[in-house]
């Protein structure tokens, strides 16, 4: 299955990720949680790399370091970045059962930026992407 990120969304994800990470579950899982957290972490690098690229193009040196983009170019920039941030990631991934975490305390916040890659085995079984899936075939018909 494919689960889809959008770079708006990555920083989040990993952060989420990395926690996840942190807790007690099983090592298959916890590989796989690794795995797929040192790819999107590889994304994010790219992300900034081409953020930062950005900010060259558009802006110009100021004197503390930093670069400040130019008000002739706001709107260019900001074009250019909400597109950046538009693109996808996608990303070969069985969403894992909920119940791993067993008794672990997860985050509201992790589990919403995280919730395509469960599947809840504990009750519904439709995935978070299914779902929408559904919703959007409803309001089709």
């Amino acid at each position: 299955m494919y689960i889809e990120v959008t770079l708006a969304e990555l920083n989040n994800v990993v952060d989420s990720l990395n926690n996840i990470i942190k807790l007690q579950i099983p090592a298959k899982y916890a590989y796989r949680f690794g795995k797929i957290a040192k790819k999107l972490q590889s994304e994010l690098i790219e992300l900034k790399e081409h953020r930062n690229e950005l900010y060259r193009r558009f802006g110009e040196d100021q004197e503390d370091g930093t670069i400040q983009i130019k008000k002739e170019n706001m709107e260019d920039f900001q074009k250019e970045v909400e597109s950046l941030l538009s693109e996808k990631i996608k990303l070969d991934f069985d969403p894992m059962p909920i119940s791993l975490f067993g008794e672990c305390n997860v985050s509201s916040a992790d589990m919403a930026w995280l919730e395509n890659f469960f599947v809840d085995d504990e009750g519904d079984s439709t995935t978070a992407e299914e779902k929408k899936e559904e919703t959007v075939s409803a309001g089709a018909s």
